[in-house]
């Protein structure tokens, strides 16, 4: 499921930045991330899956900063600024 999902990134990312990304995801849909959020922090299941949406979009960000083709393509004097959010529907 998550390398359907994510199929779409493994070019840009290159081979170890898209491994690294597909571990990361399967961090969040493991069961140990909802038993945390619903029996630690008592999260309902809305919650539970808006922190989960938080995750995602910032595991994708943070890999699309560090993929091989950003890295080459950012030009001097943008080095240091945030790039534009990015909005990540649904994996």
């Amino acid at each position: 499921m998550l390398h359907r999902a994510a199929a779409p990134l493994a070019t840009t990312l290159g081979a170890e930045g898209y491994d690294h990304l597909l571990k990361a995801l399967s961090l969040i849909y493991g069961i140990e991330s909802y038993v945390v959020l619903r029996d630690i922090w008592g999260s309902s299941y809305r919650d539970v899956e808006h922190v989960a949406q938080f995750m995602v979009e910032a595991l994708i960000e943070a890999a699309l900063k560090h993929a091989p083709a950003a890295r080459q393509a950012t030009p001097e004097h943008t080095v240091g600024r945030t790039a534009p959010r990015r909005r990540v529907d649904r994996l």
